[in-house]
């Protein structure tokens, strides 16, 4: 990289790292992070990812978020508590991210110039830098932008070492792809994609596909070891519970129960099963109004389309428009990513896209690159009004919709969980109570552990009625009132359908507040 590069990348890194770590003392606990932080401190104290890879969790960014909340913990001489000191760990984790945030930006300037030379590279960090759906999750203490880290790294090294004669054309990448999917068990599926995508990108020509098809075989199977190394063995304590949460009649269950036979029991693997075996399931989603009890067959396409800054959305209008040359490329690389997308049952969230997505901003910045000196007006103006939108995002960019869908106050009409209301409204909704001095009651999907002041009311419940309230005021998240979690059965869902005709006496972002329920 030349000096501006270098100057551009750090004050990138430094500006984006304050949006996120000024956010994140703003931000509650989102509903997985209290359990991340769980299994990762486990590791610390207990020396295994038992926790977390029982649940289907590869462990990576909770095994490195979770050394600050340890070493505290040494320091302080007694062991922390999610109950008792969930926001003293959050503050110590969560910054974490913030290493993996700055790998992802600076991998992402590689890629952009691999693609489209300087000014796609630097079109490609500033854009990332400034969408507010990484930025939203470079925020928080989870996987989404460690995943996104490692798979674009691995993507850099592969496209850099392609035509090298040593062992390190596919040793590096191989380091990269084990990372990733060290990291979360969808770099299995999405980082293949991901390669190929790029390797089209970049031209393959017919001598050549055979030893790349042959590294990519031989990267796979490294990454493979790679995890399961990094994952131990001896989880046999806890298969019995996870098998619980099986279907009796599950096709993969046979194959857990061979992986907890063997003598020498690889975690990794049984954890990759399961976890595939979850998203077949799928799970309640909601989108633009509609609500389905697993999947909707046009998610990902009408998701962006509201999830992405226009500026960005443009963007790739615009690309599209300047790549006639290579339609070929560009079509089957958009089927591959639309496949990869369809082994995914699991739709309650952008972040599952962040590693697609930041292919398609390198690729998308590789065709403006030219652009961007000979159209600078336009080059400006893109930039200028995605640091508004990411400006307006601040500090709770989940929420982020954009304007063509309402925009960010009203895009609980359109997108629910992770997508909007991950839990993380809590201490917004603590502040109005205080200022209102009122018992309140909270019915909502999170984990948030403090605030003992507020009633919890388990939102998997049939039915509840008035009698646990404390008090005669409600809180309904919007994720629940609104998501996808309609079919919930018995008189809940009937309130639910009540809720939503009556007007909320008060709201927070992300909480209705309704009085006087009965």
């Amino acid at each position: 990289m030349t000096r501006i590069d270098r100057i551009l990348l750090a004050a990138l890194i430094a500006a984006s790292g304050a949006w996120c770590w000024t956010a994140a003392r703003y931000l509650g606990a989102t509903f997985d992070e209290p359990f991340y932080l769980q299994g990762g401190i486990d590791y610390w104290r207990n020396g295994h990812f038992g926790a977390l890879l029982a649940a289907g969790t590869m462990p990576l960014a909770q095994h490195f978020q979770a050394l600050p909340v340890y070493i505290a913990e040494r320091i302080a001489g007694r062991q922390f508590s999610i109950d008792q000191d969930l926001g003293a760990m959050l503050q110590l984790a969560r910054p974490v991210t913030l290493a993996f945030w700055a790998l992802l930006l600076a991998s992402t300037m590689r890629l952009g110039r691999l693609l489209g030379g300087p000014w796609g590279g630097r079109a490609a960090v500033v854009f990332v830098a400034l969408e507010p759906n990484f930025l939203a999750h470079a925020s928080l203490a989870t996987t989404d932008i460690a995943l996104a880290a490692c798979t674009v790294t691995f993507v850099v090294e592969l496209l850099q070492r392609r035509d090298q004669r040593s062992a390190w054309r596919v040793a590096v990448p191989a380091l990269w792809f084990g990372l990733a999917l060290s990291a979360k068990v969808s770099a299995l599926a999405l980082s293949p994609f991901v390669a190929i995508a790029a390797l089209l990108h970049t031209g393959i020509s017919r001598s050549s596909g055979r030893q790349l098809a042959i590294d990519l075989a031989l990267i796979v199977v490294l990454g493979l070891v790679f995890a399961t190394l990094y994952c131990g063995t001896g989880g046999q304590t806890w298969l019995t519970g996870t098998l619980s949460q099986m279907p009796p009649d599950h096709w993969l269950r046979p194959l857990v129960v061979w992986i907890g036979s063997l003598p020498i029991f690889p975690n990794a693997p049984y954890a990759m099963v399961f976890q595939f075996a979850h998203n077949q399931t799928g799970q309640a989603v909601f989108l633009a109004g509609t609500a389905d009890t697993t999947a909707l067959w046009y998610f990902v396409p009408v998701l962006l389309s509201i999830k992405l800054a226009l500026p960005m959305l443009f963007a790739f209008v615009l690309a599209f428009a300047l790549s006639p040359s290579r339609p070929r490329s560009v079509g089957i690389a958009l089927l591959l990513v639309v496949l990869a997308m369809l082994v995914f049952q699991v739709q309650t969230g952008i972040r599952f896209l962040l590693p697609l997505l930041a292919l398609a901003i390198a690729w998308a910045a590789a065709r403006l690159g030219p652009l961007t000196l000979q159209r600078r007006g336009i080059a400006i103006g893109l930039v200028a009004v995605m640091a508004f939108e990411t400006a307006v995002a601040w500090p709770d960019a989940l929420r982020y919709v954009n304007p063509l869908w309402g925009g960010m106050r009203d895009g609980y009409r359109v997108v629910s969980d992770s997508n909007y209301d991950w839990g993380q409204g809590l201490p917004e909704l603590a502040r109005w109570r205080e200022g209102n001095a009122e018992p309140l009651s909270v019915w909502y999907f999170g984990t948030d552990t403090r605030y003992p002041e507020i009633n919890r009311i388990n939102p998997r419940r049939e039915d509840f009625d008035a009698t646990e309230l404390h008090g005669n005021t409600l809180a309904v998240s919007v994720s629940l009132l609104f998501g996808g979690y309609l079919e919930t059965p018995g008189r809940a869902r009937d309130l639910i359908q009540r809720l939503r005709q009556t007007p909320p006496d008060a709201r927070t972002d992300t909480f209705f507040i309704f009085r006087n329920i009965r």
